[in-house]
């Protein structure tokens, strides 16, 4: 028995002077956990997690395996979903499960929420308890006037399409019959209601003056009679949030008006290009009896998307994705554009090391959140 205790003393010997990696392997690494709260299965959000989990799952898996990145540590991450019963995102339910996650793992930081509602109490928490809050999701313009200094948003805003529409505006010199059109059932996250905010902050920064109409798309029917009334009364440049169904309808019955359509422009803020997932590519398109007017309608329009990334880095890692989207939770991702939004939180999580690893030599272990996260505004990380 002895000799085989010998024995074995010194195959280890020789396997840790093969390879020294492992005799670092054996030190005990202290944990560094994550707390991600995001929806758990509705996958209409852009931030849900069948969405982003494979690729904050994969962005973990590269940091563990880079030894100059948090050495001594272990990177690790604790799930809890935002989501009712219903599948929505809750603004009582997101900020009571980051209550949990801090008493059962005081996480380093947070990743997520995703969602403007439920993103404002968690954001009101983490700056109390001074731990950085990284999302892609949560573009309302709020969270960009210095109220919840906790948070480092990775994705597109909309106070950047607000920017935007005000370029375009000056370019061909708007300044007057600028109309913000869009739904709002009050309900959910209401995503057209924060990105006609944007416009809207967006606009008034130079005194263009803007009217609004706003219509319920869940109780039908939509008085289409009336939304022409007021394009007739005040709009000439007219920014459009709404369902793709509902716009083709809106521009169908625009055709059909009395109204001289040469001085009208139309702007379908359409962020994840739903409008352009049909055959052909045609947003007009249904193959049935309104085609022909649809198309000619919509002439007088201009559809506003995000831009995806053009770089080999963005194509490889959309591929991963999907495959990491398939061993993980059995989804198959689709090609939309709601891809960036798992970009973003990856390269927010990798931003978010790389400024930790330049903090904790400086701190000699966890250093305050509010230096974390003041080192990652204002910088860019690429992803790979």
């Amino acid at each position: 028995m002895t000799r085989w205790r010998e024995v074995n003393s010194l195959l280890l010997v020789l396997l840790v002077l093969l390879d020294p990696q492992l005799a670092v392997g054996r030190e005990a690494q202290e944990n560094i956990t994550l707390a991600v709260i995001l929806p758990q299965s509705n996958i209409n959000y852009p931030w849900a997690w069948p969405r982003v989990g494979p690729a904050l799952d994969r962005a973990v898996r590269t940091i563990n395996s880079d030894p100059t990145l948090l050495p001594d540590h272990h990177l690790t991450y604790a799930f809890k979903s935002s989501e009712n019963q219903d599948g929505i995102c809750s603004e009582s339910v997101a900020p009571l499960m980051a209550v949990d996650l801090k008493l059962a793992y005081n996480p380093w930081a947070f990743i997520g929420p995703g969602c403007s509602y439920t993103a404002s109490p968690v954001g009101f928490f983490t700056t109390h308890w001074d731990v950085p809050m990284i999302t892609a999701g949560a573009s309302a313009v709020e969270f960009y006037n210095g109220v919840y200094p906790s948070i480092t948003n990775t994705g597109p805003t909309h106070k950047k399409l607000g920017r935007f529409a005000l370029r375009i505006c000056e370019h061909f010199g708007w300044r007057d019959h600028v109309m913000l059109m869009f739904g709002d059932d009050k309900q959910d996250d209401r995503p057209c209601y924060f990105a006609m905010e944007g416009l809207y902050e967006g606009l008034k920064s130079i005194n263009i003056s803007t009217q609004d109409s706003v219509f319920e798309e869940n109780k039908p029917p939509i008085n289409y009679s009336q939304i022409l009334t007021d394009i007739q009364n005040s709009g000439r440049v007219l920014f459009v949030c709404c369902s793709p169904d509902v716009f083709r309808k809106l521009m169908i019955h625009f055709w059909e008006a009395d109204l001289p359509h040469d001085q009208f422009v139309f702007f379908y803020i359409d962020l994840f290009a739903a409008s352009l997932n049909s055959r052909q590519q045609q947003p007009w398109f249904r193959g049935d009896k309104d085609d022909a007017v649809a198309k000619k309608a919509f002439q007088c329009v201009k559809i506003l998307t995000y831009r995806e990334p053009q770089n080999p880095e963005y194509r490889r890692f959309v591929s991963d994705l999907k495959t990491d989207a398939l061993k993980m939770f059995n989804y198959s991702l689709d090609c939309s554009l709601m891809n960036i939004i798992a970009g973003g939180f990856y390269d927010g999580l990798m931003l978010y090391v790389h400024v930790l690893n330049e903090t904790m030599a400086a701190f000699r272990g966890r250093p305050p959140g509010k230096v974390v996260t003041r080192r990652m505004w204002n910088r860019t990380f690429h992803g790979q």
